[in-house]
């Protein structure tokens, strides 16, 4: 029998982070082909003003970057929701897990933080409240699973999910 009631909830917390930054991730991917058509139809159109083409070719740069930031910003989540996820196998050494949890709340911090001044200044209120509501019910579910293997830790050596017989 597991004798850790918040694993199960802090896997699908790192299973529910796969699904959205992989459809984050996706819809990244979409937008830099997009951009990519766009970088091209400005390079080729020769009857532009050659002010104009100048500003808009520095848009585009603008843009690539935006793209290639948040890729490696969702590849880093990705990386993160993999590890709670393999934190939260049965049998895994508790100090394993509670390293995998660490990583994930840290990088779930730091990305809400930078969400969060991102949206302020947006003045996009409601998806900020949005946000903090949702990434901190997964961050106060695996809390919760860090504070159980803290006390699993502090017990003795036993492996997640494995109950020693008597």
């Amino acid at each position: 029998m597991d004798t850790l009631k918040w694993r199960n909830r802090a896997r699908i917390v790192g299973y529910v982070d796969l699904v959205l930054t992989s459809m984050g991730l996706l819809f990244v991917i979409l937008f830099g082909i997009y951009v990519g058509l766009f970088t091209a139809a400005v390079s080729d159109d020769d009857s532009m003003d050659p002010e104009t083409k100048s500003t808009l070719q520095f848009g585009v740069i603008l843009l690539w970057i935006v793209v290639a930031f948040t890729v490696v910003c969702a590849c880093i989540e990705l990386w993160a929701a993999i590890k709670l996820v393999n934190g939260t196998d049965i049998g895994r050494e508790h100090n394993e897990a509670m390293k995998a949890a660490l990583i994930w709340r840290k990088v779930t911090v730091s990305f809400l933080i930078s969400q969060v001044v991102l949206l302020l200044l947006q003045g996009a209120f409601i998806s900020l409240v949005i946000a903090i509501a949702f990434r901190g019910t997964l961050l106060y579910i695996v809390h919760n699973f860090m504070e159980e293997l803290k006390f699993q830790i502090a017990s003795g050596p036993d492996p997640i999910g494995v109950t020693v017989k008597n």
